[in-house]
């Protein structure tokens, strides 16, 4: 939840506007956040920071403020510029494959002639299936795996 509701404020944006460097406050200025809802942006970037979406830096030399700096990591930089993997992420936080995020340390204790992942959570429907009934998912998951094979080609051709 914490890197979806990083994804539609923007904060990876914010902070490679400001030059891969921002304060908290220019973060809540620049994606929006209410003045009253800034200490729930700060426990959001904490828990981002903790898991390594984005990095902090120590305080800026003379500032008295205590406001860290978060700066983008390579996790975050793959979430700004043309080429991001906002699309992907977004399908990967869609809630049916939320829900086969969960369901994988149970998957992982039955046996190999049980259906995969993707079967159990969505009832014994394969994803072209769930995608023909359900137009959000169908939209999602195209625009991720157009995102991710973009990605993954730039890779492959440089490489």
């Amino acid at each position: 939840m914490a890197l979806k509701s990083a994804l539609d404020l923007g904060i990876a944006e914010s902070i490679q506007r400001h030059g891969g460097v921002a304060t908290l406050p220019e973060i809540a200025t620049d994606v929006k956040v209410h003045p009253s809802k800034i200490p729930s942006l700060s426990r959001l970037m904490r828990v981002l920071t903790a898991t390594g979406v984005f990095g902090a830096q120590p305080l800026r030399p003379g500032d008295r403020g205590g406001e860290p700096l978060y700066v983008l990591t390579p996790m975050s930089r793959l979430l700004v510029g043309t080429q991001n993997q906002i699309p992907f992420t977004a399908m990967m936080l869609q809630p049916s494959a939320v829900s086969s995020l969960f369901e994988i340390g149970n998957w992982l204790q039955r046996g190999p002639s049980d259906p995969c992942i993707f079967d159990l959570t969505m009832h014994g429907k394969i994803i072209w299936e769930v995608a023909s009934v359900d137009a959000t998912f169908n939209a999602r998951f195209n625009d991720g795996m157009v995102s991710d094979t973009r990605f993954i080609m730039d890779i492959a051709i440089s490489e």
